[in-house]
């Protein structure tokens, strides 16, 4: 067993030794609980950043799919909106509306009957000079 002195010495010898020079001094039993509790911790190493490295990046490229598509779709909507808009200005610069189609048709209508009165007058005048 090394003793403090010898400790130091194989540590000033060696200095790429495990072995740490120190004071060394009595623990209790409390202080060696909480050291048992620690030694059993997760040291955090290379692997365990790397893996954390990876699924950042994975959440974060998956993020970045989702953003983009998103961004296409509202890209795709703005279009539409606006060929939606200038397809109804068109309707209503060339198209006739249901209200004036029926105005229209019925003063056709009031204009051919006056016409068929007018024949019918014409004609009945001819009957009447005939006989």
């Amino acid at each position: 067993m090394l003793t403090h002195a010898s400790t130091a010495t194989a540590v000033e010898a060696n200095p790429a030794s495990p072995i740490r020079a120190g004071p060394s001094y009595p623990r209790s039993a409390k202080s060696q609980k909480g050291l048992k509790a620690v030694s059993g911790a997760t040291a955090i190493t290379g692997d365990i950043i790397w893996l954390i490295i990876g699924v950042l990046g994975a959440v974060g490229g998956l993020w970045w799919r989702i953003e983009a598509r998103l961004s296409a779709q509202d890209r795709e909507r703005e279009s539409l909106k606006s060929d939606l808009s200038e397809y109804k200005l068109y309707v209503e610069r060339n198209h006739v509306s249901a209200q004036v189609l029926k105005d229209t048709e019925k003063r056709l209508i009031d204009a051919i009957e006056k016409l068929a009165s007018r024949l019918e007058a014409i004609a009945d005048r001819f009957d009447t000079k005939r006989t």
